[in-house]
Parts: structure tokens; C-alpha cells; sequence
């Protein structure tokens, strides 16, 4: 408001008028318009008075609700995300301080998914006399591309993952299956061989081992999937049996992947 210009004060009081109900509405209506009007003013005093607002001055479980939104906008939301080349939400790039409060939030809360190899053949007849290297090579890795490994080992215990389907495959089938070649779509699960689809909630773990379709092409090695399938749940199961566990971090799931490797050096 001008600091020269002055307006009467007055008091609206029409109980004692000869009113019309158009006049009463009318009267009615320029009562909410006023209040509107303080409530306005209220917020430009306080904006006037402001030097600028600050984002990380919001209540943290304000600002954990923004973070969720944000993470919304991101490609394939609501789909399980493939760990080995996910990328991190725009947000996380801000500021050191956001960054530090969505990672934990990010891991936390997403649906991922691991693709991995086993190189059943080794436990199945150890003694063979051929051996393939890169079939070896391939089993009990995490595949997961450098960039996503050094974001979890800086992150550390603020990138705890939560929810995960490990999801192992033949290691002779790693270049068939097509992991590696997209985000989500690149994988064919008619090579899985087993499932550990793997969820904590409230302090409890929830492991669900299953047999994919890829088990059926090799009928002969059906024992020895059932031996990997119980030693990959221990191996969860240890991990999470940790003092104060809240998550599985990215060593937690090297160690676990690493059961997978069948072939042992003599």
C-alpha cells in the first residue's frame, strides 16, 4: 500500500437495514473477498520480510515428501530398476546436503533387480576336464558398471538397499540372456534359472525363492540349481542376520553374488 494513501475505517453492519437478498449476498461475498484480502497481505508482510527462501529450512519430513515427489518424474518409476545401471535421480545433484538425504530415501524405498550368472556345470561335474573361463568369469559377479559400484561405496551405509529380485541365470547363457543391453527391457527370463526375490520391512526379512524357465533346459543340473538355490538363501540369510541390519549395502551383496561362483581353484 501506498505510504500516501488513507482510507476510511469502517464496520459493515446491516442487521438493522431494509436489505434486499441480492444486497445480503452481495454484502456476504465482500466479507470472504476481505478476509481473502488480510490473509494476502499476511503472506506478502511476511515474503516482504523474507531476504529468500530456503528449501532445506522445511520440516525434514517435508522435505522427504518433495524428495518422493521428485523421484516420481523418473524414467520407469514404479518398475523395478536394474541395479547394474541405474541412475540416480537429478535431485541427488543439487547439493552435497540433498544429496546425503535422498540416497538413503532412494535405495530405501526402490524396487530393484540384479541379473546374475552361476556356473552350475563346475558344481555338476567338478571334475571335468574343460573348463571355461569365461563361464567362470561371469558367475558370481554382480555385473554391476563402475559408475553405479563408486556411487554405493561413497554412499556407503546411506545406500542401503531394502527390496531386490536376484535373479540367476546359466553363466552360459550370460550373453544370450541379453542383461546389459537396457535399463529394464534388455533381460530375456526365459533364461532365469532361479529367483531369490528379497524383501525388509519393519526389521523382518522376507526371502522367495523360485525356479525360472531357464531350469528346464538343463534338466541334469536340477539337484545341483536346488544346492545353489539354498547356499544364495544362507548366504541372504547371514547377511541380514547382522547386528543392527537396516539394509543390504553393496559389499553385503558382492558377498552374496559370490556364493554363485561354483568352480574353486585345486
Amino acid at each position: 500500500m501506498s505510504s500516501s494513501t488513507t482510507f476510511p475505517k469502517f464496520e459493515v453492519d446491516i442487521k438493522d437495514l431494509w436489505t434486499t437478498r441480492e444486497e445480503e449476498a452481495n454484502v456476504a461475498k465482500f466479507e470472504r473477498w476481505y478476509k481473502n484480502l488480510k490473509t494476502r497481505s499476511a503472506a506478502r508482510e511476511i515474503a516482504a520480510k523474507s531476504k529468500s527462501f530456503r528449501f532445506l529450512d522445511l520440516p525434514p519430513e517435508l522435505r522427504n515428501r518433495v524428495y518422493a515427489f521428485a523421484f516420481q518424474n523418473m524414467k520407469n518409476f514404479g518398475k523395478r530398476q536394474n541395479l547394474a545401471l541405474v541412475a540416480l535421480p537429478t535431485i541427488t545433484r543439487v547439493s552435497r546436503q540433498i544429496r546425503q538425504e535422498t540416497l538413503p530415501l532412494f535405495f530405501a524405498t526402490t524396487h530393484f533387480r540384479l541379473v546374475v550368472a552361476s556356473d552350475f556345470n563346475n558344481r555338476f561335474d567338478p571334475d571335468a576336464e574343460y573348463k571355461s573361463t569365461i563361464e567362470i568369469q561371469n558367475a558370481g559377479t554382480t555385473h554391476i558398471k563402475q559408475k553405479v559400484k563408486k556411487t554405493l561405496r561413497l554412499a556407503g551405509n546411506k545406500a542401503l538397499i531394502r527390496n531386490i529380485n536376484l535373479v540367476v541365470c546359466d553363466a552360459r547363457d550370460w550373453r544370450r540372456s541379453g542383461q546389459g543391453q537396457g535399463n529394464w527391457g534388455g533381460y530375456d527370463g526365459l533364461f532365469t534359472a532361479f529367483s531369490a526375490e528379497i524383501r525388509l520391512g519393519q526389521g523382518n526379512l522376507v526371502v522367495n525363492m523360485s525356479r525360472g524357465m531357464g531350469a528346464r533346459d538343463w534338466a541334469e543340473l536340477s539337484d545341483t540349481i536346488d544346492d545353489v538355490m539354498a547356499d544364495t538363501k544362507a548366504a541372504i540369510e547371514n547377511v541380514a542376520g547382522k547386528e543392527n541390519f537396516q539394509g543390504f549395502s553393496l559389499r553385503d551383496l558382492e558377498q552374496i553374488v559370490k556364493t554363485l561362483r561354483c568352480y574353486q581353484k585345486s
